[in-house]
């Protein structure tokens, strides 16, 4: 299943690098949106642990 989602949305990875998006698309709100989600499931897995 992974396999498949890679190669489903793996073509959408590099539009997100700052010198390979179109023009108009935010990748500064992308990178900032993938930190966010990383640091928000760091704190759940943190609190589940307790």
């Amino acid at each position: 299943m992974s396999l498949t989602a890679l190669f489903a949305y793996g073509g959408a990875l590099p539009s997100l690098l700052p010198f390979l998006s179109p023009p108009g698309v935010s990748w500064i709100g992308h990178a900032s949106g993938f930190a966010g989600g990383i640091l928000a499931a760091l704190a759940i897995h943190r609190e589940e642990g307790r």
